[in-house]
């Protein structure tokens, strides 16, 4: 998010923040600031399994040719846990 070339779980936790902002009344049960902070945090740990703390664009960019309907899916945590 800040041309960097690597993704961090503060960077993920904003996103997964803007997903559930915008499907608002949409997300049952309601949702809060952990609830998406949570989502990003699972969704971090299957995209760094090493632990590094960060994910770099190559492997970003592998992880979604693996998983073909990862980007732009609002079940990005169900896709990922299927791999």
């Amino acid at each position: 998010m800040d041309n960097d070339d690597i993704l961090t779980l503060n960077e993920v936790e904003e996103i997964s923040r803007s997903v559930y902002a915008l499907l608002g009344q949409y997300v049952t049960p309601k949702y809060d600031r952990k609830t998406s902070d949570d989502h990003a945090k699972k969704v971090f740990a299957k995209l760094d399994p090493q632990g590094r703390g960060f994910v770099s664009k190559e492997d970003f960019v592998r992880i979604c040719l693996e998983v073909r309907y990862l980007v732009g899916s609002p079940f990005i945590l169900t896709v990922i846990d299927s791999r």
